[in-house]
């Protein structure tokens, strides 16, 4: 199923972007994650970074598509003992993009993703170390403002919500503040 996904958001936005050749971007993403853990007796919160890395195209002035990817670049502490990571991220998401101006575009997206994450356990003296990897696919969303400051180069800064991880009796929720840079070719 995660094969069949990728080459199907893969198919879509290539065949897009070589329609609609004007339009493409390459957008890099320093991402900070949110991650809310919640498991029988335990709550916590957890901060980890990650990068993300899109490709996206605009069929008109209002309407986009856009495929990405992104991985976890260290970890967090949930608690004392707990950490968390984000291991993957793979979606394809609509945009909705408003131009405020020359230089501003206000956009939303909402796109379907898979996502794994890891929480573990280490040092614990009263527990052994524990790792759970869990992944999850669902719906996701969020809005951004892209900065233009040329034709083919922006700053965007974003807020998303990730679809939630849930096993092993526990539940992860993920959201993510996005600082990135985009070019447009």
């Amino acid at each position: 199923m995660k094969k069949l996904f990728i080459s199907i958001a893969v198919v879509l936005c290539v065949n897009a972007t070589t329609s609609f050749a004007e339009d493409r971007y390459f957008q890099v993403d320093y991402m900070l994650l949110d991650m809310q853990l919640e498991e029988s007796g335990f709550s916590g919160d957890a901060s980890p970074p990650a990068i993300s890395l899109k490709l996206g195209t605009y069929f008109s002035q209002f309407l986009g598509i856009e495929v990405m990817g992104a991985f976890g670049v260290g970890d967090d502490d949930f608690s004392t003992y707990r950490k968390g990571e984000l291991k993957y991220l793979i979606g394809i998401n609509a945009i909705g993009k408003v131009p405020v101006g020359d230089k501003v575009d206000i956009y939303g997206k909402l796109g379907f993703a898979q996502i794994e994450a890891e929480w573990k356990t280490e040092g614990d003296p009263a527990q052994s170390n524990v790792a759970y990897s869990s992944n999850d696919t669902g719906v996701h969303y969020g809005v951004g403002v892209a900065m233009n400051f040329s034709r083919y180069s922006a700053f965007a800064l974003e807020y998303m919500v990730l679809p939630k991880v849930s096993a092993y009796g526990a539940n992860v929720e993920t959201s993510a503040i996005n600082l990135g840079y985009r070019l447009a070719f």
